[in-house]
Parts: structure tokens; C-alpha cells; sequence
């Protein structure tokens, strides 16, 4: 039996379905009146148990008999009030599923973690497996909540949890328009004007389910594993997007006064409305950055091949 937590997100759900097309039982928890309709089609096969990573000793009772957890769950946010509860979710949620794996005697963790918890530091732009992380301003709150989650997996190592760790950039999938990265797709469809002088590395929701599910039969244990199907400046990639939409591109670049500027206005007009800021501090500084992640130690071990970034962008469109 294979428990994923975060199964009702992009990727949890594309875990789910190729595990149970493996021939897997698949058990999924899920909050009170969270939206399924990313599985709803094969929803009926899954083995659905509701609760909370934050609650222990809900896990200590589901994670029984359960030879491997699929670890999705966490809250992605630049936004400075939600930072203690991404860091709540993230890093101690994170403990409590490792504390409740090594009580139970679940045979495998696979922990789904960035490529922020490796680390931004000036001067290094090409970035692999091997990365230390350092204390940077260049680190966003995000990064360093995933970065010592990672640390509470390989605390759990330490202890006896034989535990694999995938650091997938940015994913791109058809999912909701209002989360994870299908807001970048959103963004060109809504005609904006602006892109920035940044670049972005991606890789395909399919291809991360596929390295999952690859663990999953052939354990790696204690290695970690860099999930990245390219790196594309953010201009190119609305560029590819507004094609498959039939829209204008972004075609304004934003300077840094600009994007100075951009957060700071935004982050006035979300006091006053209670709405989240399209745009931070945190989100101005990475989407003018320019790094370059290594994945070829998961080519090599786990026999990815990457979707060429045209057909995923396509096939996002056209789903």
C-alpha cells in the first residue's frame, strides 16, 4: 500500500494515477472538503482517509501497514503572512511524517522537495545534487522552509528510515488556474505586458510522476535527485505560451526599478484589499535571477528522459 499526502495537488494527483495505472493500492489523505477534481476520474480507486500531517497521532494510526509514503504535501507561498504556516506545514509537517514512519515501519519515504532547498548563492549559477546550501538573501523563505524539511528526512535517515529525496523545478501541468505554476499560464492569457530578465527551469508534471513511480519500484535509498526538463528565460516562455493561446506575449521588459517599485505598490493595494499580492519582494528578486540546475544524475540513475518543453506547453494548453 502507498500513502501520498498532498494527493488533491498537481502533482499529488499525477502520482496517484500513474501508481494506481502501476498496479499499486493507492491511499490518499485529504482535509475535511478538499477539492478533488483533479482526480475525479479515477477518484473511486483510491482509498481516501481525511485528516492533517499536523495532527501525529492521526498518522500514527493511517501510516499502519503502509510500505511506502509519497511525500507532496507542502504550501508554496512568497507571501510574508502566510510564512508561519508554510513553515508549520513544511518543516514540522515534514517531522511529524517522519516520526510516524519510523514508529510504523513504513518500508520507504519518497520526499518531494524544490530546487530552493539547494540553495541560491552569488556566484554560483549552475547548480547539482552536490550544492551546499548557505544563508543567502537570495534564499526565499519557500527555499529555506524546504531546506529543513529536508533536513528532518535525513534526520529520519539517520534514525533508520530508508528515505529518497526528488527536487523537481518548477512544474508545469494542467492543474488550477489560481495555484501552483498553472498562474504562469493564467498570467499570458490575461494579456499582461511585462516579462523579466530572468530565466526559469521547469520540468513536466508526467515526468515527475514518472520518477516517483520509478522510486517506488527500484528504491534509491539516501540519494537525492534533481527533477529539471530545461531552463528557458521567462521571455521565451511566454513567448511558447501566448503561441498556444493565440495571444500577444508579454513584451515589455521589467527593469529592477520596476519590479521595486511593482511589489511595493502591490504589497499597499494588498493591505487595504485583504487579497494576496501578485507580486512580492521574493517573487520580484528569482524572476530576474538566472541559474541553471544539473539534472543528470536522475537521466542517468532513474532513466528520465524530459519532455521537450513545446509539447508540454501544449499539451497544458490544450487541457
Amino acid at each position: 500500500m502507498i500513502l501520498i499526502t498532498g494527493a488533491t495537488g498537481l502533482l499529488g494527483s499525477f502520482v496517484a494515477k500513474q501508481l494506481l495505472e502501476n498496479g499499486y493500492k493507492v491511499k490518499c489523505i485529504a482535509r475535511p472538503n478538499a477539492d478533488k477534481k483533479l482526480l475525479q476520474s479515477f477518484a473511486n480507486q483510491i482509498n481516501w482517509v481525511e485528516g492533517d500531517i499536523m495532527d501525529i497521532s492521526f498518522l500514527r494510526e493511517n501510516l499502519q501497514n503502509i510500505d511506502c509514503i509519497v511525500h507532496c504535501a507542502a504550501i508554496i507561498s512568497f507571501v510574508p503572512s502566510q510564512q508561519t504556516l508554510m513553515f508549520n506545514t513544511n518543516v514540522v509537517g515534514t517531522a511529524n511524517v517522519v516520526n510516524a514512519a519510523l514508529e510504523a515501519g513504513v518500508k520507504q519515504l519518497i520526499h518531494v522537495s524544490s530546487i530552493a532547498a539547494l540553495g541560491r548563492k552569488e556566484g554560483v549559477t549552475h547548480i547539482d545534487e552536490h550544492t551546499k546550501w548557505e544563508e543567502s538573501p537570495n534564499n526565499s523563505g519557500y527555499a529555506r522552509s524546504k531546506y529543513l524539511a529536508e533536513l528532518e528526512v535525513w534526520r529520519g535517515s539517520e534514525e533508520g528510515l530508508n528515505v529518497s529525496i526528488v527536487n523537481p523545478s518548477i512544474i508545469l501541468g494542467a492543474g488550477d488556474a489560481a495555484k501552483s505554476s498553472t498562474k504562469l499560464f493564467d498570467y499570458v492569457h490575461q494579456g499582461n505586458s511585462f516579462y523579466t530578465d530572468g530565466n526559469i527551469n521547469y520540468v513536466d508534471v508526467r515526468d515527475v510522476a514518472t520518477a516517483i513511480a520509478t522510486l517506488v519500484k527500484e528504491p534509491h535509498f539516501s540519494q537525492q535527485f534533481i527533477l529539471n526538463g530545461g531552463t528557458i528565460s521567462y521571455k521565451n516562455f511566454f513567448e511558447k505560451i501566448a503561441t498556444q493561446l493565440h495571444q500577444k506575449p508579454p513584451h515589455r521588459k521589467a527593469t529592477k526599478w520596476m519590479l521595486a517599485i511593482g511589489w511595493r505598490v502591490a504589497a499597499v493595494y494588498s493591505f487595504f484589499t485583504k487579497k494576496e499580492p501578485t507580486l512580492t519582494k521574493e517573487t520580484a528578486r528569482i524572476s530576474d535571477s538566472n541559474y541553471v540546475y544539473i539534472a543528470k544524475i536522475s537521466e542517468q540513475v532513474l532513466g528520465i528522459h524530459y519532455s521537450n518543453i513545446n509539447d508540454t506547453i501544449a499539451w497544458t494548453c490544450k487541457t
